[in-house]
């Protein structure tokens, strides 16, 4: 491959010694080294024996120049991270550096590269097929399993990755980016589905029994919140009645939700009206109480793991199962997908892309429109169903026309 390291053994004219030449993966220039193995032309045995020493200094050379132990691979690892988080992630958002730094730990517990320069196609590819062994603790039925990775947080770590490696291009540690595979997801769209209404119900139910004391009701007004507003869980937790990251405003008596550029997943400033229904149920709570969070919860109880894995433990225990075929129980983000094909079947999808705050519209025509048609049918028609089927004379096109 392109950024393969491959040391060669040559004979040069009036040299007494072995050469080993080699392209410097930075700069792709061609480069050359004494190996100081002398160059004997007899006896034929004592020939051979100088020509197997030169190749056997040319691998273990090789070896030193593919770890970044020698000569044209001169950027060291740490080197490589500290200017890394320090130039290009420090602007960005908590969770995001956290998801970074993840990576770059995860490639040095599997690779342990000694330099930038040995993160070629062959590395990556054991990146790759490494971090899709690995597994995570999750809860089910009650009791800690370990479960493999899922292919979202496979490819969230090569995103990761490939992002590290064009921005050591960009700033010429490297000369090419290697090839990066993503996982092949198998469906189109979102990769669970929505929470029904009826299973929304048992949700708030189940929060009798996995919540205690006060959090009972702190839960159920979360919930509700996420279910009518379509918000994330870090920005829900987040939401607050006066100014801070993502805060409430009211414009003729219309509730809108700024987001700071440092409270939002694209880091840019937004202004986002809520729905009828998330107004209303932000109404209920007591203008002399509405300081601070709006969604309150004890301090140890507001990290967005300890926040979700709650809700999770919510979803299983009211047996909301939003993944056929597997443990995948009902979860925070479910809540926000649910929200939006509620959305999908009343609103237009530019409405819709506001209201869900993607970047793109494509984003919201794959995740939303069109992929629940269940949903939409049941907003149009409701219990009463057609009963007359088109007749077989007729065509698709004449039937369009009517």
């Amino acid at each position: 491959m392109e950024d393969e390291i491959r040391v060669r053994i040559v004979q040069r004219a009036r040299s007494k010694c072995y050469t080993a030449e080699w392209v410097d993966p930075v700069t792709g220039k061609a480069k050359s080294r004494s190996t100081k193995i002398k160059i004997i032309e007899s006896p034929k045995r004592a020939a051979d024996q100088a020509k197997r020493d030169a190749l056997t200094w040319a691998e273990n050379f090789q070896e030193q120049l593919r770890e970044g132990m020698a000569d044209g691979a001169h950027t060291p690892w740490s080197e490589f991270r500290e200017r890394y988080i320090d130039e290009e992630l420090s602007d960005l958002a908590h969770n995001s550096l956290v998801g970074a730094c993840a990576t770059l730990n995860a490639v040095e517990e599997i690779i342990k590269p000694k330099s930038i320069q040995v993160m070629n196609s062959q590395q990556v590819a054991r990146f790759r097929r490494e971090i899709r062994k690995r597994t995570v603790r999750k809860r089910v039925d009650g009791q800690w399993v370990e479960q493999p990775l899922r292919p979202a947080s496979v490819n969230r770590h090569l995103r990761h990755l490939k992002a590290a490696l064009r921005w050591a291009k960009r700033v010429g540690l490297i000369r090419t980016v290697p090839e990066i595979q993503m996982i092949r997801r198998t469906g189109i769209g979102a990769k669970s589905r929505a929470v029904t209404g009826e299973e929304f119900e048992r949700m708030l139910a189940a929060c009798e029994t996995v919540c205690t004391g006060g959090l009972v009701d702190d839960f159920k007004f979360l919930l509700r919140g996420l279910w009518l507003s379509g918000l994330r869980i870090t920005e829900a937790l987040n939401l607050r009645w006066d100014r801070g990251p993502v805060a409430l405003t009211y414009e003729k008596g219309v509730p809108i939700i700024i987001f700071q550029p440092e409270g939002h997943k694209n880091g840019k400033l937004q202004r986002c009206p809520c729905t009828p229904d998330f107004a209303e149920l932000l109404a209920t709570v007591p203008e002399g109480e509405r300081e601070g969070f709006v969604f309150a919860l004890e301090d140890d109880r507001r990290t967005r793991d300890a926040v979700g894995l709650t809700i999770s433990r919510i979803g299983e225990k009211a047996r909301v199962r939003t993944m056929e075929e597997s443990d995948k129980w009902a979860s925070a983000h479910d809540l926000r997908r649910s929200f939006g094909v509620r959305w999908a079947a009343k609103v237009q999808p530019a409405v819709l892309m506001r209201l869900m705050r993607h970047s793109t519209i494509q984003t919201t025509m794959k995740f939303y429109v069109g992929q629940e048609t269940e949903s939409v049918i049941s907003a149009l028609y409701g219990d009463t169903k057609p009963t007359t089927k088109p007749g077989k004379s007729e065509k698709p096109s004449e039937m369009a026309s009517h």
